[in-house]
């Protein structure tokens, strides 16, 4: 009897099996639970406000009293204001500017941006449990956390996040965001001489408070592509 491949993984697996061997998944698509996603919505086309005309002369006319009023203010106070700043000058010592650069603050993990890079620093660090927790609940109710996490474990991906952006808001506490990751796999089932990238937009969800990666939604577009090892976007996962 002729084997059921697995529509996720590719994999082989038993006529009567109903969850694949290798990811976990149900064979039969159909039988798949849906995530409760709202579809996008269409904006409503923006009506164009103009100021009246009689607001803008008033606040010509405010801007031009306030210049002139500066005007009289330095030509009858100028010399005591510039004996006041050369004194200053010469009693305040001067700071050098710090030659350190600006601290940049991380992502909050909580946030729509913040839960895919979580998710995929995970996956480097290879914490795969964590990563499998950042999953939403509908798509954890669909792929176990035991064939999911063996089967990553044995492409042992080292990752590299080029940028995660958000994209636009969604009804029911819901969001589009870009993620743009390269990895090299150097597992048993991996190919360590070739990158692969996966980009594109994918959803994440708020639920009980906390945002969570919706894999495979409807109308993600985070698809995979194979690289080349001396491709520019694969720098520095050769390297250790």
């Amino acid at each position: 009897m002729d084997s059921v491949r697995c529509i996720a993984c590719d994999a082989s697996n038993d006529p009567s099996a109903r969850f694949c061997r290798e990811c976990g998944r149900e064979l039969d698509p159909s039988a798949w639970p849906a995530e409760q996603l709202v579809p996008e919505p269409v904006a409503a086309p923006r009506r164009s406000r103009r100021p009246p005309a009689a607001l803008l002369i008033a606040l010509v006319a405010l801007v031009a009293s306030g210049a002139a009023a500066a005007v009289y203010l330095v030509a009858f106070r100028g010399e005591d204001s510039s004996s006041k700043a050369a004194a200053t000058a010469t009693a305040t010592p001067q700071i050098e500017p710090s030659s350190q650069p600006a601290v940049e603050t991380p992502p909050d993990a909580n946030s729509a941006t913040g839960v895919i890079r979580a998710h995929w620093d995970a996956i480097g660090a290879r914490k795969y449990e964590d990563a499998y927790e950042l999953f939403s609940a509908g798509y954890q109710s669909r792929t176990r956390k035991g064939p999911w996490t063996s089967d990553i474990t044995s492409f042992k991906p080292r990752v590299k996040i080029r940028r995660v952006r958000f994209m636009t808001s969604l009804a029911s506490s819901q969001a589009w965001v870009f993620a743009d990751v390269v990895t090299r796999d150097v597992g048993p089932r991996g190919d360590s001489s070739v990158c692969n990238r996966f980009a594109g937009r994918v959803r994440v969800v708020k639920q009980s408070g906390t945002w969570r990666y919706a894999p495979n939604a409807p109308g993600h577009t985070f698809h995979r592509a194979a690289l080349a090892r001396d491709d520019p976007r694969c720098r520095g996962l050769f390297a250790r």
